[in-house]
């Protein structure tokens, strides 16, 4: 595993060198990128959710008071 440590302190050296609106880009960047993945994961959720509800004929919250 002494590659990926390596590997990670050359990242952090290199964004530790960039500029302050360098790394406020990257960050803003990977901010996008996060927030697509967890709109995608809730998407991905809410439709089980009702694919669970049409198949019970309830509703996930009835379900959780039992």
């Amino acid at each position: 595993m002494q590659y990926a440590t390596d590997i990670g302190e050359k990242i952090e050296n290199c964004f530790l060198s960039l500029s302050p609106e360098e790394k406020t880009a990257v960050i803003s960047h990977g901010v996008a990128v996060r927030f697509s993945d967890l709109n995608k994961r809730h998407f991905l959720a809410l439709s089980k959710i009702r694919f669970f509800e049409e198949k019970h004929c309830t509703t996930l919250s009835e379900r959780l008071k039992l």
